[in-house]
């Protein structure tokens, strides 16, 4: 049986191995496929949302419980060490438990709001590896300072089979300001108006998805537009094989005519680098 719609696929992966935990001069970004991130800024290392692990019987399948268009560049065994792990809401494809457990051994400090605190607790992260933040606070890793910005993903409002809803400070993004840049993770989350306002912006994770509980093509270009100069990197697209979930299925395609200065969209593969470096001040 034909699948409804074609789905766009990230390019082929490009494995991560021990050098890139190594010490360094710049800041290293690495898209590790849907949300995930990782990000070695002159020798801090973090991950935001890593969803790295496999099914234990089908290699071939996430544990998010989908079939890869592309794996993942590393596993939870090959990471040696972490200075922290920032989780932006506690959906499947955002805080998986295997994954979680998995780093325990790299020795990160868990990060998260209330409510994402909690789903790691449940996932058998210790307590004391986990640090709750609130929207707006601020904190330091490494050399990174970090900031929570809104975010609103309140996707199981329309779901009568689910007695909860994410509320207003359960969801986030993440503000990073590295010495080389400063980088914007926005999360999952439909357009705010204090997104619009914000400043000094070096480099964005951009979801261009058509999916309603998060920007939305149309709004992800505008704000996109909004917060031009500024890099971009398209994220949480192309990696399950999901054609009916829009929430995985952007295109670069749409961004086509649509974006002020197109070169400033970066399609990288998952455990490409992009250098902090590079950017113009």
């Amino acid at each position: 049986m034909e699948k409804s719609r074609k789905q766009a696929s990230a390019p082929m992966t490009r494995p991560m191995g021990p050098e890139v935990f190594e010490s360094r001069t710049d800041t290293a970004i690495y898209w590790l496929g849907s949300g995930g991130i990782f990000i070695n800024c002159r020798g801090t290392l973090l991950m935001v949302d890593p969803v790295i692990g496999r099914d234990e019987k089908e290699p071939n399948l996430s544990e998010a419980g989908y079939r890869f268009l592309v794996p993942p560049p590393l596993e939870p065994a090959g990471v040696p060490k972490l200075d922290a792990i920032l989780y932006t809401h506690a959906d499947y494809d955002h805080l998986a438990p295997g994954s979680a457990q998995g780093l325990l051994p790299a020795g990160a400090g868990y990060h998260g709001t209330a409510f994402t605190a909690k789903k790691l607790d449940e996932s058998g992260i210790e307590p004391s590896r986990i640090q709750i933040h609130g929207i707006g606070e601020t904190f330091s890793v490494g050399s990174i300072c970090i900031t929570l910005t809104r975010a609103s993903h309140s996707w199981q409002k329309d779901r009568p089979e689910f007695d909860w809803c994410y509320g207003p400070e359960d969801c986030c993004g993440f503000f990073l300001e590295t010495p080389d840049g400063r980088i914007w993770i926005p999360g999952d989350s439909i357009l705010l108006e204090e997104h619009l306002q914000m400043k000094n912006v070096d480099l964005m994770f951009l979801d261009l998805s058509s999916d309603p509980y998060h920007f939305g093509t149309e709004a992800a270009l505008r704000l996109a537009n909004a917060l031009c100069p500024a890099e971009l990197i398209l994220y949480h697209y192309g990696t399950y094989d999901a054609p009916d979930k829009p929430a995985f299925c952007a295109d670069p395609a749409w961004a086509d005519g649509k974006l002020m200065r197109p070169e400033r969209l970066h399609i990288l593969a998952p455990g490409e680098p992009y250098l902090l470096q590079e950017m113009e001040k």
